[in-house]
């Protein structure tokens, strides 16, 4: 059975994607192919936000040496919407994401902020968001890879601090003092 345009495009988006982006979003062509594309846009925001807050500790394990433990706790504790994540970035890695890197994820943005409102967001709108979100992927990768070193779609769990990393105690006052709430 051939696809529509709007999933054929998607597949072709993702295709073209990087090999780390294709590799976090490894499902989106088979969610694609086999359901209606509001399946594949949740698939797609959960991971981006997966990869956000992987970032953000990695960000603090290597650059401030925080116990990657407490890094972790301060993640999952933080629900990772965007202004949160790019406040965070800002806090962690001293930079702004670019204009162009952010208005991809603003785009596909307004389309899940639709549905999740109730709003009927057309089948076409909703591959776009998808397509959007994997662009962004490889744009923020990008951005990150050449200004922190590290790949936010990439496996960040076995980043490392360089030489010795803090203490719990001191790391959770590292965090108080960056303005991270803490347990």
């Amino acid at each position: 059975m051939a696809l529509s345009k709007p999933k054929q495009q998607t597949i072709d988006v993702f295709d073209g994607a990087d090999k780390r982006t294709k590799e976090h979003f490894r499902h989106v062509p088979s969610l694609i192919e086999q359901f209606v594309p509001e399946i594949a846009m949740v698939y797609v925001f959960d991971r981006a936000a997966a990869a956000h807050n992987a970032l953000i500790v990695a960000g603090l394990v290597t650059k401030y040496k925080v116990h990657r433990d407490v890094a972790r706790e301060v993640a999952v504790f933080q629900e990772c919407t965007w202004d949160e994540f790019h406040y965070e970035y800002q806090t962690v890695f001293g930079g702004v994401i670019p204009e162009d890197v952010a208005q991809l994820f603003h785009a596909a943005n307004e389309s899940r902020r639709a549905l999740l409102a109730g709003k009927r967001v057309s089948s076409k709108d909703q591959c776009v968001a998808v397509q959007n979100v994997l662009k962004y992927a490889d744009a923020l990768d990008a951005f990150v890879s050449d200004n922190a070193k590290l790949h936010p779609f990439a496996d960040l769990s076995k980043a490392k601090t360089r030489g010795n990393g803090l203490d719990k105690d001191s790391s959770r006052w590292v965090l108080k003092g960056m303005g991270f709430p803490l347990l």
